[in-house]
C-alpha cells in the first residue's frame, strides 16, 4: 500500500496553507478521505467537550465512528470555525459562496476542490524537494489506518492490528464474525489510544 512517509507527511505540513493543513490533520487524526470531510456536518464536531471528539455514522456504510480530537486537530477546526461563510447548510466545509464542498460541478462531476487544493499544495513542494513523491489526498487515509494497524517503527509508536484499524476508519466488519458487531460494542478506548 503506498503510504506517506514521516518525513514526507512533515513536508506536507510545513508547505501546507491553514485550509490545506486542516483537511491534512483531520485525514491523519480520524482517517478521513475526501469522501469522510465533505460530507462532515458541524453538528458531529464536538470541541467544546472533554475530550474534544467527532462522533458520525458513515453515510457510505452506515457505521458508526468516534474519534478523540488532538491539540492541533481542534486548533486548525477552531481557525476554519471563524471563517467558515454563513450558511444554513448541516456540512462543515463550504466554498466561499457557502455551498458544501461536496456539491457537484455544472456538468455533474464530483467536486474537484480537495484534489485541486491538493495538487496546488504539490506543486508548491516540488519547486524546493523534486523528487517529492506524488500521492493522492486519499492516500492520507491510508497512511493514517496503516499507522493505526502496524504502528511506526521510526516513531516508537506500536500498532494495535487490523481490527483497530477498521475501527477507526468505522469501515463496516471489523473481524471475521459476522455477528461480533452485533454483540459486543466496537472497542474505541484503543482506537483513542492508537490516535495518541
Amino acid at each position: 500500500v503506498d503510504t506517506y512517509t514521516r518525513a514526507e507527511l512533515c513536508i506536507l505540513y510545513e508547505y501546507a496553507t491553514p485550509q490545506e493543513r486542516l483537511f491534512l490533520i483531520l485525514a491523519l487524526n480520524c482517517g478521513f478521505g475526501m469522501a469522510e470531510l465533505v460530507s462532515l456536518h458541524g453538528s458531529e464536531v464536538k470541541l467544546d467537550q472533554a475530550p474534544p471528539y467527532i462522533k458520525r455514522t458513515r453515510g457510505k456504510t452506515i457505521v458508526y465512528g468516534e474519534w478523540k480530537l488532538w491539540p492541533e486537530t481542534v486548533q486548525a477546526l477552531r481557525w476554519y470555525q471563524q471563517r467558515r461563510p454563513q450558511s444554513d447548510s448541516p456540512e462543515l466545509f463550504l466554498s466561499k459562496r457557502g455551498k458544501p464542498i461536496a456539491t457537484p460541478t455544472k456538468g455533474n462531476n464530483r467536486n474537484p476542490k480537495i484534489g485541486n487544493m491538493w495538487t496546488g499544495l504539490y506543486k508548491r513542494i516540488i519547486k524546493d524537494h523534486a523528487a517529492f513523491r506524488k500521492f493522492s489526498f486519499n492516500k492520507l487515509r491510508k497512511t493514517s489506518g496503516n499507522f493505526a494497524k502496524n504502528g511506526d517503527a521510526e516513531g516508537g509508536i506500536r500498532g494495535w492490528g487490523g481490527e483497530i484499524m477498521k475501527v477507526f476508519h468505522a469501515r463496516g466488519r471489523t473481524n471475521s464474525d459476522q455477528h461480533s458487531d452485533r454483540y459486543s460494542d466496537r472497542d474505541f478506548a484503543k482506537v483513542v489510544e492508537a490516535t495518541e
